[in-house]
């Protein structure tokens, strides 16, 4: 079985892949989410010693093996994604699952049942999860392009629903309008235009104004941010 490793910063990681090695695993370690994806789209699991499983080590759940898993499967990479944490906060679980990782475990955990559930998701059918982004009560499936606060559907036109995205991949941080029109926009787009300020404006009115909320907020002098506690 060919385990992919990737180290997020854990001081585990090493430990952890002599293990497998011990156990008859052959094991690639990698330390970037970007390489990670590319090994995992040019090996898939059903290809001749393709990457069967792809473990991310990190020292807490959070949001870099979150990344990881939305970007495996926004690639369409159906690679199953194991993550070991050090420490787990249930939000982040729950948030690393529904952004597309198979499994995830907090040690202190046993090697016996790390290798026990690296066999269960290697014999599994490769199936790209539907990537999804949650930021708060809002969420957001890319594959299908649908948003919804709690259980409401919020129904956005693609270009809003590429601005939300913008500001969901980076909850809780300002934006410059820049940012924004390099996300959103052609970089032809004439940048002295008010196009910005009328998508926020009229993003904030599908988003927040029927809900009575106030996540999607402008910082005076700096930009915007979408707030996952508003």
């Amino acid at each position: 079985m060919r385990i992919l490793l990737i180290d997020l910063g854990d001081e585990g990681s090493q430990r952890l892949a002599r293990a497998l090695h011990a156990e008859g695993c052959v094991v690639d370690v990698l330390g970037g989410i970007a390489e990670a994806v590319w090994v995992c789209g040019q090996s898939p699991p059903q290809s001749p010693g393709g990457i069967a499983v792809a473990v991310a080590c990190a020292p807490t759940t959070g949001r870099v093996e979150r990344d990881l898993s939305l970007r495996l499967r926004a690639a369409g990479i159906a690679t199953p994604l194991l993550v070991v944490a050090g420490r787990a906060a249930t939000d982040d679980v729950v948030a690393a699952l529904d952004s597309g990782a198979d499994d995830v475990v907090c040690r202190p955990v046993r090697l016996p049942e790390i290798v026990a559930r690296l066999r269960a998701l290697a014999r599994r059918e490769p199936v790209v999860p539907t990537p999804r982004l949650v930021v708060g009560d809002l969420t957001l499936d890319l594959g299908a392009q649908r948003v919804s606060r709690g259980e409401a559907p919020i129904e956005l036109s693609p270009h809003l629903f590429t601005l939300l995205e913008t500001f969901a991949w980076h909850p809780g941080q300002v934006l410059t309008r820049a940012v924004l029109v390099e996300a959103v926009w052609d970089p032809a787009h004439d940048p002295t235009s008010n196009v910005v300020e009328q998508s926020v404006a009229a993003l904030r009115r599908r988003i927040d104004t029927p809900f009575g909320r106030r996540s999607l907020q402008t910082v005076r002098g700096r930009g915007y941010r979408l707030d996952p506690a508003a």
